[in-house]
């Protein structure tokens, strides 16, 4: 019979104003994967904080392969652990072959690095689980689902007896996923033991042995593949609570934002009539449009090149008839283009501000702050207008904005987009790390712009996602040849 590896008795963490860990109550044994299921803010990443090394232990008792853990004290056994949560633990500059086995656990400090014997060893490796890659490939140049597989090679090599993953796998593609859950069955097959936590149970597929239900900090339900039940699950997650179906609305005119063209060599004549390259994709005004690939590639790409993240492969974009070529995201928000965050959980907001000092201030960096703090009188009529359509009472709106929930605070940072109002919101996968009450804020969010006249895109490999609040959906498997998915008429054009 299998030993237990982690063991929780009562177990409390975090700060519970913002629900930490209370009570909880957790096994699991030697190459076991138990699935963590809980919405937003239920106490998935709190645990992941606390096995990391990073919170201390309130109260209770922890007992890891036998050794305990007291209160008052970080998770002792850290080099035993691999957490991977929404942001790549490898090292930026090296490559795959230094960060799995020069970034090494087993290795002593003062051992001599042989880089030979390292190469030859990564090869081995990745030509059994990751034949694609290459040793010598630096970490910058990996997609973030390849730097995953890297995270997981290294625990691998490392020999670890516990993998904890907060939704790291959410938003990426079906082969992307594929390749990473095969890498969790060698793990259970050398008796490393996974905790996957996720808002959804899809993402455990048929991988996890058993899924443990969170809410508010506490284990509340224990499911095996056999008495699993979706109604059920759900009920116990989100109560009776049915949020209202929304109706798709056509907020869209004639008027083109922004077009894409295949750039091609001009003759004279073509010069005069600027009629150069086949239009590839054109965006019209208050237009909500979906960009679907099932591999989350094409799609997010053009997401990138607009938003100025990544290199123009030598398409031509025209933003309001003018050739638009941004350098970086900054560059792109000053001509008027926004972008949801793909991770909620670092969301720029000020914690030390009220929810209408925060409203006053731009969507931009923090370094920006300094420069709006006067804007008081601003802030206060802010807080008085937006805090009914938040949601947040009014004994809460001049609290500072680390002590509302998590639900309040992304409304506040959906809120500061909505005043901002940009000409176009690229949104990448911004349902991935939701559950369903998230859905809904960021969906009356998207329908409140495309009301106001902005031009939305979103980019998923999820097509029901994009089908609830989408008027068209190009189809980008094939960058040679792209079908349009008209959603309002279910057909194909």
């Amino acid at each position: 019979m299998k030993r237990e590896i982690l063991q929780m008795q009562e177990a409390v963490a975090g700060v519970r104003e913002t629900v930490g860990l209370d009570q909880f109550h957790f096994y699991i044994k030697e190459g076991e994967t138990v699935g963590l299921l809980g919405a937003s803010g239920s106490g998935k990443t709190v645990l992941y904080e606390y096995l990391n090394g990073t919170i201390p232990l309130t109260a209770g008792r922890v007992l890891f392969e036998g050794k305990t853990c007291s209160p008052g004290e970080k998770f002792p056994f850290v080099e035993s652990v691999i957490c991977l949560g929404r942001n790549s633990t490898l090292i930026p500059g090296l490559s795959i072959a230094e960060n799995i086995f020069v970034i090494n656990r087993k290795r002593r400090f003062y051992e001599p690095v042989w880089m030979p014997g390292i190469m030859y060893r990564a090869r081995i490796m990745l030509s059994r689980y990751a034949p694609y890659m290459s040793p010598e490939t630096k970490v910058e140049q990996l997609s973030e689902a390849d730097r995953r597989i890297v995270e997981l090679l290294r625990a691998i090599e490392n020999e670890v007896k516990l993998v904890y993953i907060d939704n790291a796998f959410q938003g990426f593609g079906i082969w992307e996923k594929k390749r990473l859950l095969d890498l969790l069955d060698v793990l259970k097959d050398k008796n490393t033991s996974v905790i996957y936590a996720s808002h959804d149970a899809e993402a455990y597929g048929t991988h996890a042995d058993r899924l443990i239900v969170l809410r508010r900090g506490r284990n509340i339900r224990t499911f095996y593949e056999k008495d699993y039940s979706e109604d059920y699950c759900r009920r116990l997650l989100f109560g009776d609570v049915k949020l209202p179906k929304r109706r798709k609305q056509l907020y869209s005119t004639p008027k083109e934002v922004i077009g894409v063209r295949r750039s091609a060599q001009k003759t004279g004549a073509e010069k005069e009539a600027d009629t150069a390259g086949a239009t590839v994709l054109s965006f019209h005004e208050g237009e909500v449009v979906g960009l679907y690939d099932m591999n989350n590639r094409n799609n997010l790409g053009l997401l990138k090149i607009l938003l100025g993240e990544e290199e123009n492969p030598g398409l031509e974009i025209r933003l309001e008839g003018k050739i638009y070529r941004p350098k970086n995201s900054w560059d792109a928000i000053r001509n008027g283009i926004g972008y949801l965050l793909r991770d909620f959980s670092d969301l720029p907001l000020v914690p030390e501000l009220n929810v209408g000092e925060n409203l006053s201030l731009p969507v931009l960096s923090h370094n920006e702050v300094r420069f709006f703090l006067h804007g008081k009188k601003i802030a206060r009529i802010l807080e008085k207008e937006q805090g009914d359509a938040l949601g947040i009472p009014e004994e809460l709106r001049k609290e500072r904005v680390r002590n509302l929930d998590y639900y309040a605070r992304i409304s506040v940072y959906l809120k500061r987009w909505e005043l901002f109002c940009p000409k176009i919101m690229l949104c990448m996968e911004p349902f991935a790390n939701g559950d369903i009450f998230m859905k809904d804020i960021i969906l009356k969010t998207l329908e409140e712009l495309a009301k106001r006249g902005t031009t939305i895109l979103i980019a998923s490999q999820n097509m029901n996602d994009l089908r609830n609040i989408c008027e068209k959906i190009y189809i980008m498997n094939n960058t040679e040849h792209m079908e349009i998915y008209s959603v309002m008429r279910e057909d194909k054009v």
